[in-house]
Order: structure tokens, then C-alpha cells, then sequence
């Protein structure tokens, strides 16, 4: 059974009305996690397992901040710019056997390595317009995230992903009293995301794709 220990302190402030700044820290200890597992070198054997060995511990930073932007002018009433970021360590150590295994193909393997599926950083940036009469609604926003592991191996180099910069939009608008209509584009960019071995981006290549856009057309009402 998976069980999970987590500490967090956070501070907000709301300077004006829609407004926020706000950063905490969070410490979390997984016993037992979920990870994704080759047991051989050509990767023919793959298999969901559960740690039971050292538990799992993250610790981390998070900040957010969102404006409006009618301070500069009356004009932009209705737009606001907003960031988050989180700042993330995660470890977990290699059994005995498993860091027997890495030190014959690696003689300098570390006796730890990154949670599963666990990325250092990730940084959302956004852009959010509603229009004060007319019901229209717009979003644009960002994504940045680092490196993860996405195959630990008991042999060989781990399997590390490295995420593109997404980038997303979506526009709706009102109609009438009970009814919205949204249009929303995901991964509009459509940039590769590549897998190493290793966690070097530039490291030999595991494999590259895409993923694709995905576009969205959204009814809806309320009555």
C-alpha cells in the first residue's frame, strides 16, 4: 500500500481585488511509490512496480503571482498576466542490487536517482482576457517543464524525457443568458519531445515524437 507524509507552508497575499502573490515550500516522503521499470538492457521486459525499499522524498519551492492590468489603463480592464513556478528535488535510492547493476556499465552511477516521472522545474505563464460587456473570454498560456525520468532501468542508463514548450489557447463567448460556446487548441506549437538516455538532453537518443494538436469545440449551458 502506498502511503504518504506531506508537510506544506504557504503565504498569500491579495493586494487588490483579483490580485495574488503567494510562495510556500513543501515537503513530501512516499512510501512505496508507483515507477515505470525495464529489467533488462534491450528494454524487452517492462513492467509497472511498487518500490519497497527507501521511501521516496520530495521538498520544493512554489511561487504564483497574477495582475490585472487595469493599473495601466482603463483600457485593459478585464486582462490579467499570472506566472506559477514550482522548484522541485526528488530522490529515491537504488536497492543494492540495482546499483550493482548500473556500476557495470557505469562505475560512477550514484547511489540515488530522481523519482519517477518527477520534474526539477515546471513554469506556467498565462494570459487571461474577459471582456467587461460583450461575454468574450480569451486564454493563451505557457508551459515549461524539465526533465523526467519515464523508465528507471535495473540495468543501463535511465529513460529521461525532455518536454517542448507547450503552448495552449482557448476562446469563448457568451451567448445570451444560459448558453457559451469554447473553442480551445492545445500543443499548438506541436515541438518534438525527445527521450535520452541519461538525463543529458543531448544524450543518445531513446526516441523522438509528437504528439500532435488537439483542438476542442465545447456547447454549453446553464439554466
Amino acid at each position: 500500500m502506498i502511503s504518504i507524509k506531506s508537510y506544506d507552508l504557504r503565504m498569500e497575499w491579495f493586494p487588490e481585488p483579483g490580485d495574488v502573490i503567494s510562495a510556500g515550500l513543501f515537503y513530501k516522503q512516499i512510501q512505496r511509490p508507483i515507477e515505470l521499470i525495464s529489467r533488462t538492457l534491450d528494454d524487452g521486459q517492462v513492467t509497472w512496480i511498487n518500490r519497497d525499499k527507501e521511501p521516496a522524498d520530495l521538498m520544493g519551492l512554489e511561487f504564483e503571482v497574477r495582475k490585472s492590468m487595469e493599473f495601466l489603463s482603463p483600457r485593459f480592464e478585464g486582462l490579467s498576466l499570472g506566472a506559477n513556478a514550482t522548484l522541485i528535488q526528488s530522490s529515491t535510492a537504488l536497492t543494492a542490487a540495482e546499483l550493482f547493476n548500473k556500476r557495470i556499465t557505469d562505475p560512477s552511477a550514484a547511489e540515488t536517482r530522481p523519482l519517477y516521472d518527477q520534474s526539477p522545474y515546471i513554469i506556467n505563464l498565462d494570459m487571461n482576457y474577459d471582456h467587461p460587456t460583450s461575454g468574450t473570454s480569451l486564454t493563451v498560456g505557457a508551459n515549461f517543464t524539465g526533465e523526467r525520468l519515464v523508465l528507471a532501468k535495473t540495468q543501463g542508463p535511465d529513460i529521461y524525457e525532455h518536454p517542448p514548450v507547450s503552448l495552449d489557447a482557448a476562446v469563448s463567448q457568451k451567448l445570451g443568458k444560459h448558453w457559451s460556446l469554447r473553442f480551445g487548441v492545445r500543443s499548438i506549437l506541436d515541438l518534438d519531445f525527445r527521450q535520452t538516455y541519461g538525463s543529458d538532453s543531448d544524450g543518445n537518443i531513446f526516441q523522438n515524437f509528437k504528439r500532435g494538436r488537439t483542438y476542442g469545440l465545447t456547447l454549453s449551458g446553464e439554466f
